[in-house]
């Protein structure tokens, strides 16, 4: 197996991109005029237009994809990652095929063909990289295709990080020990390999590609330290953040002119998440009040029976937007 598999899984993914594209390229042409399935009502184009084409769509394939991020390939990279930039990439790639062929007034012009195209080329694309994927998890579940990593600290956040790794072993990566400069006797239960200034030897005699700084938020301050130290080793250096205590936490990350921010939390309230809210309101209560209007009933008779005051109970509360 690879050792930077990244660099591998790139070349994979653009030829299987390439192989992928050509064949929806070729498999739009025979669906949209040869297939009859969708009504031709002049002139079917010539295929060897379509074939002639070809070599122009691969090339810009590479181009498209590259620009979407598509070849940006990691440990833990998401399928929602994935699947935005294939998205992307197939837009990108359809307007530039387009542009082209418009430029420089290529014969080959069918609106029908260039949508199958879009959606073909969505299709093979994507279903290659999740069988890629699952392969590739498949074999790291299975001890192939390891890294390693070193977690720098022993605390409460270096333990879930820790277990993290252990439950998601389709990433792959295995954990070698700890690292830290401030060891109690509570930290005995760990493989502490040493402290933070060993890290250059230890990279170096375990191979370890991936450092998880995952110390508690108090000391966030040795998070520099430890990013000088591995200024001269190429690893993936990753920070932990110390907030899963914190309560009604939505972590977000963005970037703001080059800064980049990380949200702690955020309002839901906000365009079409407004109105669908609203009308989840009205459904579920107004279900709850058909379900339990005989027991609301019952209640209230009780209530007036029982006692002067009123039925409903009146309280003032502030709502949405301070109403």
């Amino acid at each position: 197996m690879i050792k930077r598999s990244s660099q591998t899984l790139s070349v994979w993914f653009a030829f299987w991109d390439m192989i992928g594209t050509g064949t929806a390229w070729v498999g739009a042409y025979y669906l949209r005029f040869r297939s009859g399935l969708i009504p031709v009502t002049k002139e079917a184009l010539d295929p060897q237009l379509c074939w002639n084409n070809l070599p122009l769509v691969v090339l810009l394939t590479l181009v498209a994809f590259r620009i979407s991020g598509s070849y940006q390939v990691h440990r833990l990279r998401r399928f929602r990652e994935e699947l935005i930039a294939v998205v992307k990439g197939t837009f990108l790639l359809t307007l530039l095929i387009m542009a082209t062929i418009f430029y420089y007034q290529d014969p080959y012009i069918s609106r029908a063909a260039m949508m199958l195209f879009s959606g073909l080329n969505f299709i093979c694309v994507l279903v290659m990289r999740r069988l890629t994927w699952n392969m590739i998890r498949y074999l790291r579940r299975r001890g192939y295709n390891q890294s390693f990593a070193i977690i720098v600290g022993t605390g409460r956040v270096a333990r879930k990080t820790a277990k993290a790794l252990r439950h998601a072993s389709w990433m792959g990566i295995k954990n070698i020990g700890f690292v830290e400069d401030k060891a109690t006797r509570f930290t005995s239960d760990l493989d502490v390999l040493g402290n933070t200034t060993d890290l250059p030897r230890l990279i170096d005699k375990y191979r370890v590609e991936h450092v998880f700084i995952a110390l508690p938020m108090n000391r966030y301050d040795e998070s520099r330290k430890v990013f000088d130290i591995l200024s001269q080793k190429l690893v993936e250096v990753r920070l932990v953040a110390d907030v899963p205590s914190m309560a009604g936490l939505t972590l977000t990350t963005s970037n703001l002119d080059g800064l980049p921010v990380v949200g702690l939390r955020e309002s839901p309230h906000f365009g079409l998440n407004v109105v669908v809210k609203r009308a989840m309101d009205i459904l579920i209560s107004s279900l709850a009040l058909l379900v339990l209007t005989p027991l609301l009933l019952f209640l209230a008779i009780l209530v007036k029976a029982t006692s002067k005051g009123p039925i409903f109970y009146g309280q003032e509360r502030c709502g949405l937007n301070g109403r």
